[in-house]
């Protein structure tokens, strides 16, 4: 399990949040590979990639994973999963496309990391621990390496290249922060002034209308490859 963890951290720290890459649910092609999913047989067994994206397999291996963080965020969280394994299932799957199509589309602007930029991510990733001792106990126990750290801190700073590259400036307004902080302390007593949680509001905007762009462009460039799912 910590491996999962250690991989959503480097996540969370180095690229924008992609929960909204289920883009293309709604899609003709999504609802045919539902169609043929519901046409297997129960008693076959589930092997092989979950999904190709132009030829490149993405593993069944990596879509447990994250399929298993994703529950684990859930009952941390409180909520139930029961009766929302498939929707669950194919929110994952096409997360993971959704990176593929980024990643391979940074690849092809021929985006350039440096190393000051890795290792400037694998500190704040490293300051994360209590100490050095326990930063190397959880990559032990992971199964991860400092050099695999950092090997997909800069594949995912690379994705957040081609995404800013890809995407508009976002800003947010004292009065865009002023409506949503009205809205969310309705009825509320003992709420912060709205200066107090202005900052925080803003960022929650802000985060929201840039999942909003990767949203779009993820299915942009979904409509424009070769994906197969094979959940």
């Amino acid at each position: 399990m910590k491996k999962i963890w250690i991989t959503s951290l480097i996540a969370v720290l180095a690229l924008f949040s992609l929960a909204a890459c289920s883009g293309g649910d709604n899609s003709e092609s999504s609802k045919k590979d539902e169609s043929a999913k519901s046409e297997k047989s129960e008693g076959e067994s589930k092997t092989g990639p979950v999904a190709t994206v132009n030829g490149q397999e993405i593993p069944r291996k990596e879509f447990n994973q994250q399929l298993e963080g994703t529950k684990q965020r859930y009952k941390q969280m409180g909520m139930k999963i029961e009766g929302k394994e498939k929707q669950m299932e194919q929110g994952v799957v096409n997360q993971l496309i959704g990176i593929e199509l980024l990643s391979q589309k940074a690849t092809e602007a021929n985006i350039k990391v440096s190393k000051e930029e890795v290792e400037k991510g694998y500190e704040q990733f490293a300051s994360k621990f209590p100490s050095e001792e326990e930063r190397k106990k959880a990559l032990e126990e992971s199964g991860m390496t400092e050099d695999k750290v950092k090997k997909q801190l800069e594949e995912n700073i690379k994705i957040q290249k081609y995404v800013a590259e890809n995407t508009k400036e976002v800003t947010v307004s004292d009065e865009e922060a002023k409506k949503q902080y009205e809205s969310m302390m309705k009825g509320q007593e003992n709420a912060p002034k709205f200066e107090e949680a202005k900052k925080q509001i803003k960022q929650q905007i802000k985060s929201q209308k840039q999942g909003q762009q990767v949203t779009k462009l993820v299915e942009k460039l979904r409509k424009e490859a070769d994906v197969k799912v094979t959940l």
